[in-house]
């Protein structure tokens, strides 16, 4: 019975990305991306496409939320969390996905680069350490499958 104890006690979760690819001190990196693209979509962006991202990701948050409340689990030793979606990553994943199906910088990215894109961010999100590898695949799932439901398309666009 002790034995089962110092087990679950002594659980680590590591990420092998973590391990080969470590960045952690430039973690003000992925802020500077962020702020750069929420700027450069807010100045080219129309009110409603604002609107619309907003829309999106006020969904987002109350789904993260609901999620989190429930699956969260922290270390207690070092106060970190696991099993959370990337508030970035979704963010950044609506503005490129929108952008690009707007053309909204007229540069005419096909939808490869644009996941080349997120991909590159999600990777970055993992290695300067803010999340886990199975939080930023649960949380690319997620907002992709919210940014092609038709519901949320009906109710967010039309």
């Amino acid at each position: 019975m002790s034995n089962e104890n110092n087990k679950t006690k002594n659980f680590i979760i590591k990420d092998q990305i973590q391990n080969y690819l470590d960045l952690e001190k430039w973690s003000l990196l992925r802020d500077i991306i962020l702020a750069v693209f929420i700027y450069l979509f807010y100045i080219n962006a129309d009110f409603s496409i604002s609107i619309t991202v907003i829309k999106y990701y006020i969904t987002l948050l109350i789904i993260r939320y609901l999620i989190s409340i429930t699956t969260i689990h922290k270390n207690k030793n070092d106060n970190t969390k696991y099993f959370q979606i990337s508030g970035h990553l979704s963010l950044f994943m609506l503005l490129i996905l929108l952008s690009i199906q707007v053309n909204l910088f007229n540069l005419n990215i096909n939808k490869d680069m644009a996941w080349i894109l997120i991909f590159s961010y999600a990777l970055l999100n993992i290695t300067v350490h803010k999340h886990y590898s199975s939080d930023i695949l649960f949380t690319m799932l997620l907002v992709y499958y919210l940014y092609t439901s038709t519901y949320f398309k009906q109710l967010f666009i039309e």
